[in-house]
């Protein structure tokens, strides 16, 4: 994900604004806290890892080793 050359050069706003982008088109990535019948969600909403998105840019995109 922080790699530009690999998630379309986005920065980690970029990520966010994607993320936000995605949402407002109904599309792909929020689809994961709908997925349908017999499939498991992620823990937490969607918002909730938007939020989570945006803090760990803030942070710098830390990566534990």
């Amino acid at each position: 994900m922080k790699d530009p050359k690999r998630n379309g050069g986005r920065d980690a706003a970029g990520l966010v604004e994607h993320l936000r982008h995605d949402a407002s088109l109904n599309g792909f990535i929020p689809r994961g806290w709908a997925p349908g019948a017999g499939r498991s969600t992620p823990p937490g909403t969607f918002e909730d890892h938007v939020k989570d998105m945006a803090t760990w840019g803030a942070a710098g995109q830390p990566c534990p080793n």
